[in-house]
């Protein structure tokens, strides 16, 4: 489990991290600034999806489809952001439900470990993320009509998701600390002997 736990890790702080900077710019930058950041990602997925067809077409390296599997849905995506960044901006409320129904649903299932990791407040954190998830649902459902509520709401709920998320981390990592040393569990690398 402590390997498990590991892995995990570094995929959840890298999301919290990730979650906290787009609430930052979601709630300090206007429409318009918005508009101008979304075009130059979308340049930059052009960018990135170009050089993986040069990997793909020509390099040549491998038989891998790889490069023409990350290639194809990053142009596409590019061509979206670039060349409309108001349609991504008006389709905000929707995207940004998506994102924190997403993430509730990861929540609940985290409620879940850290009850069986033997976590006493394991209730709160799942009422917490049974509301995240209903409140990502109804962004979907019946999205705000204005765009720059939409963009203030949707950065104060990442940024509270982002909290979350590293909150729950630290709780998850000092229980399974507690869970190992219970039951005289040693971590560490082992050598096979011949």
């Amino acid at each position: 489990m402590r390997n498990f736990l590991q892995k995990c890790q570094r995929e959840i702080v890298f999301s919290a991290i990730l979650y906290a900077i787009l609430g930052i710019l979601l709630l300090v930058f206007n429409v318009k600034a918005l508009g101008t950041i979304i075009q130059v990602l979308g340049w930059i997925f052009i960018v990135y999806a170009i050089y993986n067809f040069y990997l793909y077409f020509v390099c040549r390296d491998s038989l891998s489809s790889g490069p023409l599997v990350i290639a194809i849905p990053f142009l596409l995506i590019g061509i979206v952001l670039a060349r409309n960044p108001g349609f991504v901006i008006s389709m905000s409320s929707i995207l940004i439900g998506i994102v924190v129904l997403f993430n509730g649903i990861v929540h609940i299932q985290t409620s879940l470990f850290q009850k069986d990791l033997g976590y006493t407040n394991w209730g709160l954190s799942l009422v917490y993320s049974i509301l995240i998830t209903i409140v990502g649902g109804i962004l979907i459902v019946n999205p705000i009509d204005t765009v720059s509520t939409v963009l203030k709401i949707g950065g104060i709920l990442l940024i509270i998701q982002a909290c979350s998320v590293l909150v729950s981390q630290h709780r998850i990592h000092k229980l399974s600390k507690e869970y190992d040393k219970e039951n005289n569990i040693v971590d560490g690398d082992f050598k096979d002997i011949k």
